[in-house]
C-alpha cells in the first residue's frame, strides 16, 4: 500500500466530472421585447445579457473566458457582426433575428474609376408605406432624380454619372418626400483617377474622310495619335499629335509596344508586308490592343489563313444599320456580327445586331467595327453622339495596364472608427509592410499581413480605425501603392449596414445549425486527484509497518 501510495503520487491519476454549462440570452440591436419574454419563460435558469450595455461590447472571447461555462447562446435581435461569429465556434447557438429594416438595402457601384469613365450605381431601396418618396443623388455635378417610390414594396434602382475631375470625392444619395423634405442622406466615397492618355497609331493605305475626321477627334479628346499614311512605295506621311515623333517607316514590336491601340482597316492590313503582318500580330498577343475597320465580309479579305484566322469575327447576313437616338442613321451594312462564345458586343444596332465588337487574343484584344462612315455625325453637328460611339471602342480595346497592387475590402461603406477593417492585398514581392494614416493626421500607423497559404501573391491584415472621414493605405516605403477608403460615422449607412448583418448573421446560422440540447453528449472535466488522499495513504501504511513490528 506505501509503495502503491508512493507510486499514484507520482502518476498523479485524474477523475471526470460532469461539467457545469450555462444558457444564456444574448440581447443585440433592436432586440424585440416579446421574444425576449418568451425565451426567458420558456428558459427560466438562463442570464440575460445586453450586448449594448456590457462591458466587453461585441468581443465575445471576453465574455466566454469570464464564463467558460457557456455552453448554449440564444441570440435575439439585429445579429452579430462577421468578426464576433467567429467566437461562436464550439458554442451552440440559436438565432431569433430582426427583419431587415425599410430604407436603402443594397448599394453596388465601381468605387475607384477614372476621369471618362460612368460611375455605374444600383442598389434596392424598401419603401414601407404608401406615401409617395423621391431618391437623389448629389455629385459634384448636381442633383439628379434616381426612381420615385409609391408604394410599398422592394425597389431595385440604377443610374450612371459621366466623371470629368480626378479626385477623392463624397456623393450623397437623398431621400424626400413629395413636399422635398429631406428624410434620409447617406454619403458613399468616390476615388476618380487620372485618365492616363491612350495613345493611338492609326495606319492608313490612303488617307480617307473617316480616318481625318477619327484623327482631329482622337487628338481633342486628348489621345496621343501617331499617323501614317501611305504616299507611294516605301513613302509615308506622318503626323503626331500630343505626343513625340517617332519613326513609323518600319512596323515592329519595339514600335508597337509604345502604343496602346493600333486602328486601321482591314484593307491598309492586307497590303503590308508579311512580316509586319507577323510583328502586329506577336504584339497583340503581347497585350497591344487591335481596332479593325471593315466594310466587307471576311471570306474578302485578302489576308494570309494565320491571320485571318486570328482576327476573324463570325459574321451574319442581313443589313445591319446604327441609329442614334432614333434620329440620325448611318449607312447600313449587309451583315453583323454574330453571337459567339468569346465575343463581347460594344455596340448593337436598334434591332439588336451587333456592329462593333471584342475579342481576346493572347494578352491582348481585338475589336472590329463594321461602320464605315461614322464622320458624317460631326458633319452634322453631333459631336456627343461620335464620342459616344468612338469612345467605349477605343477605351475597350486598348492595353490593358495592370494594377501592380490591388486592395480589397468587405462592406466598405460599414467601415466605422473602433471597428475592425479586413483589407485584401494582391501584391507579389518581399513580406509588405503596410501603413494607415488619415487626412487630419499625418502619422502613419505600421500593420503587418498575413500570407495566403496557397496563392503566394494573396496578403489579408485586419487594421483598426481611430476616427472617421478619409484613410490611405499604402506600403512602407512605395506611397505609389496608395488606396483610399473612407471611415463612416457610427450612425451612418444604419439601415444597409444592419441588412447585411442581419443576412451575414442568418447564413452563418445555416451553415451552424444549433446542437440539439437531448442530443448533447454530456460534456465532462477532468480533475487530479488531491496529493493529500495519497499521503493520507502512505501515512496509513507506514504506520501499520511501525505497528506490526512493534506488536
Amino acid at each position: 500500500m506505501a509503495m502503491m501510495a508512493l507510486l499514484l503520487a507520482g502518476l498523479r491519476p485524474t477523475y471526470s466530472v460532469e461539467k457545469n454549462s450555462k444558457t444564456i440570452i444574448l440581447k443585440t440591436a433592436n432586440a424585440i421585447k416579446g421574444q425576449l419574454d418568451s425565451l426567458q419563460k420558456a428558459l427560466p435558469g438562463a442570464e440575460m445579457i445586453d450586448l449594448e450595455e456590457s462591458a466587453f461590447g461585441s468581443d465575445l472571447n471576453q465574455l466566454f473566458w469570464s464564463q467558460p461555462e457557456i455552453q448554449q447562446l440564444h441570440i435575439v435581435g439585429d445579429g452579430l457582426p462577421d468578426y464576433a461569429l467567429d467566437m461562436l465556434s464550439g458554442k451552440s447557438a440559436s438565432f431569433y433575428l430582426n427583419e431587415p429594416p425599410a430604407g436603402l438595402r443594397k448599394l453596388n457601384y465601381n468605387k475607384r474609376i477614372t476621369v471618362g469613365k460612368n460611375l455605374k450605381l444600383s442598389g434596392e431601396y424598401r419603401h414601407e408605406n404608401e406615401a409617395m418618396y423621391r431618391l437623389f443623388i448629389q455629385s459634384p455635378g448636381g442633383k439628379k432624380l434616381i426612381r420615385t417610390f409609391e408604394k410599398a414594396g422592394l425597389y431595385a434602382f440604377e443610374v450612371e454619372l459621366p466623371m470629368k475631375e480626378a479626385g477623392q470625392f463624397l456623393f450623397s444619395l437623398l431621400v424626400e418626400d413629395h413636399s422635398g423634405e429631406l428624410l434620409a442622406k447617406e454619403d458613399f466615397p468616390v476615388v476618380i483617377d487620372q485618365a492616363q492618355a491612350i495613345r493611338v497609331f492609326l495606319l492608313n493605305q490612303a488617307p480617307t474622310f473617316e480616318s481625318k475626321y477619327l484623327k482631329n477627334w482622337l487628338a481633342d479628346e486628348g489621345y496621343s495619335v501617331a499617323v501614317r499614311s501611305t504616299i507611294s512605295r516605301d513613302k509615308y506621311k506622318t503626323e503626331f499629335l500630343n505626343g513625340s515623333r517617332k519613326n513609323l517607316n518600319r512596323i515592329s514590336e519595339d514600335l508597337l509596344d509604345e502604343f496602346d491601340v493600333l486602328l486601321l482597316d482591314v484593307q491598309t492590313l492586307a497590303a503590308l508586308s508579311r512580316s509586319e503582318q507577323n510583328q502586329i500580330l506577336s504584339a497583340v498577343n503581347q497585350g497591344l490592343g487591335l481596332c479593325l475597320l471593315a466594310n466587307t465580309p471576311p471570306k474578302d479579305w485578302s489576308l494570309p489563313s494565320g491571320l485571318k484566322s486570328s482576327i476573324n469575327f463570325p459574321l451574319q447576313t442581313g443589313a445591319a444599320g446604327f441609329s442614334v437616338e432614333n434620329s440620325f442613321e448611318l449607312t447600313k451594312i449587309p451583315f453583323s456580327i454574330a453571337e459567339d462564345f468569346g465575343i463581347f458586343p460594344i455596340l448593337q444596332s436598334n434591332s439588336g445586331q451587333t456592329v462593333a465588337a471584342w475579342k481576346i487574343l493572347g494578352e491582348g484584344r481585338i475589336s472590329l467595327n463594321l461602320i464605315p462612315d461614322t464622320y458624317l455625325l460631326l458633319l452634322d453637328g453631333k459631336a456627343e453622339l461620335y464620342h459616344r460611339f468612338w469612345s467605349p471602342i477605343i477605351g475597350t480595346t486598348a492595353r490593358q495596364h495592370a494594377r501592380k497592387t490591388f486592395w480589397e475590402s468587405e462592406g466598405h461603406l460599414c467601415i466605422q472608427p473602433k471597428q475592425p477593417l479586413d483589407l485584401q492585398l494582391t501584391y507579389e514581392g518581399m513580406p509588405p509592410v503596410g501603413q494607415f494614416t488619415n487626412r487630419q493626421d499625418s502619422t502613419a500607423i505600421s500593420f503587418y499581413f498575413r500570407q495566403h497559404p496557397f496563392i503566394p501573391g494573396r496578403w489579408t491584415a485586419t487594421i483598426w480605425p481611430d476616427s472617421s472621414g478619409w484613410m490611405q493605405v499604402f506600403l512602407k516605403d512605395f506611397p505609389e501603392t496608395s488606396e483610399w477608403f473612407y471611415v463612416q460615422e457610427k450612425t451612418a449607412w444604419n439601415t444597409l449596414c444592419t441588412s447585411h448583418q442581419i443576412e451575414k448573421t442568418r447564413i452563418w446560422s445555416l451553415e451552424h445549425p444549433p446542437s440539439d440540447q437531448l442530443q448533447m453528449p454530456v460534456e465532462k472535466e477532468s480533475h487530479p486527484v488531491p496529493l493529500w488522499w495519497l499521503y493520507f495513504l502512505f501515512l496509513v501504511a507506514a504506520i501499520t509497518l511501525w505497528l506490526e513490528e512493534k506488536l
